[in-house]
């Protein structure tokens, strides 16, 4: 066997990338997007949203089974081998990178991941005249994705035909756009949001880390279930904007929250009335209904304008791209799709994704990974079962 330097001579001789001459998966590949894509086939997918667009952790089946990785909070890494066995790893397949890091090489399988995600495999095995874009980004809520549509500002205007799917991400993630972003640029859709949650945190916490502190804020000031549809109903607008400027065809799928983006949820938030103290926080919530309810029959000025904002309620709803809306195989979501291949009533919940999070198990038949995200087949079955509805809305 080869010694590690060994290794690493001979896979740049054939072209296995040690990093940073590796290279990226062409549906990452802002070069090629533009290149191939857009002057080249001018025709595209668009693949928006957050990890289930990525791609995250979608490796090969098989090489769970020849090279069991070591899980370490929602990702997997090959450190438990030694360094020769890595080299190994990556020269047993065609689309593995090793990667310098932290003073320790380890295997980078992002090109693999580009290569399993669906938006890859639609185009590969139906949309064989479009070239994938995966604007996937781990992490992140809906608006950071949707923005990688106007931060890279591609001539779009040269595509014969665009094609986005916008698979919608948690709800309540809130994206906040990056004065880093292409700090560390590689010709790929680097980072351009940091992404915060309404999370708790205590005030020793918040002195040690601003984002932290930058969360509890708000968590505490400006976090509610309006807040959310409302930046959910703008963030779409923007997308919605973006495809009648291109004259691009929109689908909306759902991740793994599908019931977070119902009607009567938005019409619910919407009604809602928060009155928030000095320093932001909530005091009283009642709705619009309640607030009409207690008007007298003469205070007729106070009851028109409410009966005006209910009104406008409906106009907000009716923003979101409802009929671009579609199940997949009769499933609401990304995640159920995948767990309609699983028996047990647990894969059948809502929230089934935190469920196998939390048990830190994948399920049985491995449709989805113990870190919650669906694996390579269930990127394969998601990429068949678009296409169905791709030809259904006569996208295609």
């Amino acid at each position: 066997m080869l010694n590690i330097d060994e290794m690493i001579a001979e896979m740049e001789k054939s072209g296995i990338g040690i990093w940073p001459h590796n290279h990226e998966h062409p549906s990452r590949s802002l070069q090629g997007m533009l290149e191939n894509g857009i002057r080249g086939k001018k025709k595209v997918f668009i693949g928006i949203g957050c990890s289930f667009v990525e791609g995250q952790n979608a490796f090969d089946d098989d090489m769970f089974d020849r090279f069991p990785p070591e899980y370490d909070n929602l990702a997997y890494t090959f450190k438990n081998y030694s360094l020769n066995e890595r080299a190994h790893i990556v020269q047993s397949y065609d689309n593995l990178d090793l990667w310098f890091c932290e003073d320790d090489y380890d295997v980078i399988c992002s090109n693999m991941m580009s290569e399993n995600a669906f938006t890859n495999q639609i185009c590969k095995h139906h949309l064989k005249d479009y070239y994938p874009i995966n604007f996937g980004a781990r992490g992140n809520g809906n608006k950071a994705s949707i923005s990688r549509l106007f931060l890279y500002n591609l001539p779009w205007e040269e595509c014969d035909d665009i094609i986005v799917n916008v698979c919608l991400s948690g709800i309540a993630r809130y994206d906040h756009l990056l004065d880093a972003f292409g700090d560390h640029y590689d010709g790929t859709p680097s980072p351009t949001h940091r992404t915060s949650w309404p999370n708790k945190w205590d005030e020793e916490s918040q002195k040690e880390n601003g984002w932290r502190a930058l969360e509890d804020g708000y968590r505490r000031s400006l976090h509610s279930e309006k807040e959310e549809v409302l930046r959910c109903i703008m963030d779409m607008a923007h997308l919605q904007a973006w495809c009648e400027r291109y004259n691009a065809k929109l689908v909306v799928t759902h991740g793994f929250e599908y019931f977070s983006y119902t009607k009567e949820r938005f019409r619910q938030a919407l009604s809602k009335l928060y009155r928030r103290s000095f320093d932001s926080k909530i005091e009283a919530v009642t709705t619009i209904q309640e607030r009409i309810d207690s008007f007298l029959p003469e205070q007729k000025r106070h009851l028109k304008l409410y009966s005006e904002l209910q009104q406008i309620v409906e106009r907000q709803v009716d923003m979101f791209p409802w009929d671009k809306v579609v199940k997949l195989r009769g499933y609401e979501d990304f995640i159920s799709l995948a767990l309609s291949n699983e028996e047990g009533e647990m894969y059948r919940a809502d929230g089934a994704m935190y469920a196998i999070v939390e048990s830190g198990v994948e399920t049985p038949n491995r449709w989805v990974l113990r870190c919650g995200h669906p694996s390579a087949k269930a990127h394969k079955l998601y990429a068949d079962a678009l296409y169905e509805e791709l030809q259904r809305m006569n996208y295609v």
